[in-house]
């Protein structure tokens, strides 16, 4: 799959490439602890005067929607499988 952001289109990453990239970021507690918020709240800033919330959309990661599975720390957006998944 090529890489848009890359400026050589002969740049290509596999799926084999994507997982060890993934399995060596999962080693890092602190994405672990990213991916898997259920809900966020952001700050006020000096740009933004109230706070916002951000709510996780994957519904496998959320303890409470029926569709949860315990010990996932990370979920891919679904993406139909006619569509080329870009990076």
């Amino acid at each position: 799959m090529p890489i848009p952001t890359l400026n050589n289109s002969n740049h290509y990453t596999t799926a084999y490439d994507m997982a060890l990239i993934a399995a060596e970021a999962f080693r890092n507690p602190t994405v672990c602890q990213i991916t898997s918020t259920v809900n966020y709240t952001f700050p006020a800033t000096k740009k933004v005067s109230t706070a916002r919330a951000l709510t996780m959309g994957h519904k496998m990661i959320n303890p409470s929607d029926a569709r949860y599975y315990p010990g996932i720390v990370a979920e891919r957006p679904d993406t139909p499988p006619w569509r080329e998944t870009r990076w």
